[in-house]
């Protein structure tokens, strides 16, 4: 459920959203790292 959220709002992000494409994906890889500690 963690995963498919950020996953979702990638698909409906236009191709110009770099920035919050790469915010979500360290917000992604922090969550991760949160989970795995």
């Amino acid at each position: 459920m963690g995963l498919a959220f950020p996953m979702r709002l990638l698909l409906h992000l236009p191709m110009s959203g770099t920035d919050f494409v790469t915010l979500t994906f360290v917000l992604l890889v922090q969550y991760l790292f949160h989970m795995t500690l």
